[in-house]
């Protein structure tokens, strides 16, 4: 079954497609004291909803009611943590070898959604769903943007796999009170128009993947382009410092980020402050956890509360970064909740540096002026301790500022490669559904670097 929630809403009163899940995470969310995960009642909620989520898949789901020996009577909101420890890390080729075996009994799937992610960093997955599933997710994010105003009646511009658009059609349409501008259209060529349509729209807010937004405010602040914002979400790609300061430079609004993904395992909440990002992970949301593998990396782990359908539990996201030990009330947001101090990005988001060890795609980084010259650009890496930094030129681009952009590349960066070239190019290619790898990688490092080491 296919349907566009959003699309819905935009025809029919938005109360009509709301579901009891729905209903059950607002009022869990209109309380103060999950601000706080040391909280009694906070500790309560999350024990029943993973207490819960265990004694479904034990009766309900046949990959665990094989392969994890508990009696589900056993398990209540007290003693539900340390029977999940008794449970395997899971992995997305798990997943995907077993997926009818991780589908609930109860589950009909005519009823059911289908949804999958783009795989742009590796290979995709495909996860059921039913409706009150669905919703339950929508719930979270409403919640968490409507911290910045946002409501569904508000004008959104979307820049992001739902507006996605052959080459031969017109680069942006108006669907009610959303305006879709397809990712794959940001050219150089087609921006004028694009630019011209979104500030005869006026949106109020922007949803957007952070590469693509990258391009567009690129070329908004190169033109002395003014479109204000009341915010700006960034979804569904890494966001990295530098982008944060473009968007908020740009569109004169708020920026707001977060961690999830279609498995529905982990919500973090996006933290921004002096340069430096971290993410909270909501505890009603799901029970985030490490995987620490043989050569000490930490991969983040995630139960998530609101897939009966199909459960995962310690399921391995393929993200890497280190949970703090830890929780203490954030400075910054005021939230106590497990922290993930620096995301330090996907399997496949890693070049290989001159010693052999894995260079994280979150600590290259780009300086501000180089938006006034380049459309976008991608970090490439055919031999291990060699990168090349692809770039897509402006018409300012010269001699001069390409000295530039290297010399401070090299200054971050010859500690770690002994070659460091740009390269000027016509495109770069991005995913299906729109998104821009900012590290790619030769298949032949993946093969011999496929796994991780310190």
């Amino acid at each position: 079954m296919k349907i566009s929630y959003c699309f819905l809403c935009e025809l029919f009163p938005i109360a009509l497609f709301f579901s009891p899940s729905y209903y059950k995470i607002s009022k869990y969310l209109l309380s103060d004291t999950y601000f706080d995960i040391c909280n009694k009642k906070t500790k309560e909620i999350q024990g029943l909803l993973l207490s819960a989520t265990l004694k479904n898949a034990l009766i309900n789901v046949p990959f665990y009611k094989k392969n994890v020996k508990i009696n589900p009577k056993s398990i209540d909101s007290d003693t539900a943590y340390s029977f999940l420890l008794e449970f395997p890390f899971i992995s997305k080729e798990t997943v995907m070898e077993n997926v009818n075996k991780f589908i609930s009994t109860k589950a009909d799937k005519r009823f059911l959604f289908y949804l999958t992610s783009g795989g742009s960093t590796g290979t995709g997955i495909g996860l059921w769903r039913n409706y009150d599933e669905v919703l339950a997710n929508y719930a979270f994010i409403d919640h968490m943007w409507g911290k910045y105003g946002y409501n569904r009646r508000y004008k959104t511009l979307r820049i992001g796999a739902d507006s996605v658009a052959p080459l031969n059609k017109t680069p942006y349409k108006r669907i009610g009170k959303r305006l879709l501008v397809s990712p794959h259209h940001l050219s150089e060529r087609l921006l004028p128009d694009i630019a011209s349509a979104i500030q005869n729209f006026k949106p109020d807010y922007v949803h957007a993947y952070p590469s693509c937004l990258e391009l567009l405010a690129g070329f908004l602040k190169l033109n002395d382009i003014q479109i204000r914002t009341k915010g700006v979400f960034l979804a569904s790609e890494e966001i990295y410092p530098g982008q944060i300061d473009l968007f908020s430079e740009v569109f004169k609004s708020p920026v707001f980020f977060h961690y999830g993904a279609v498995e529905q395992v982990l919500l973090g909440y996006g933290c921004y402050n002096k340069g430096h990002i971290n993410y909270h992970f909501h505890p009603f949301y799901g029970l985030a956890e490490n995987f620490k593998d043989e050569n000490g990396n930490f991969e983040l782990v995630g139960t998530g509360f609101w897939n009966n359908t199909m459960p995962l539990i310690r399921y391995r996201t393929q993200d890497y970064g280190k949970i703090s030990d830890e929780i203490s009330k954030c400075d910054n947001c005021g939230l106590s909740w497990p922290t993930l101090d620096k995301l330090d990005g996907r399997l496949q988001d890693y070049l290989i540096t001159k010693y052999g060890s894995y260079y994280p795609a979150t600590s290259v980084s780009i300086d501000k002026f180089i938006w006034n010259y380049v459309e976008t650009f991608q970090f490439v890496q055919n031999t291990p301790g060699e990168v090349e930094l692809h770039i897509i030129p402006r018409p300012s681009y010269d001699d001069e500022i390409e000295k530039n952009i290297f010399e401070a590349q090299r200054t971050k960066l010859s500690c770690w490669f002994d070659s460091i070239k740009i390269v000027k190019v016509n495109e770069i290619t991005r995913t299906c559904a729109g998104k821009r790898r900012l590290v790619v990688t030769s298949n032949e490092i993946h093969k011999k670097y496929g796994g991780r080491n310190k």
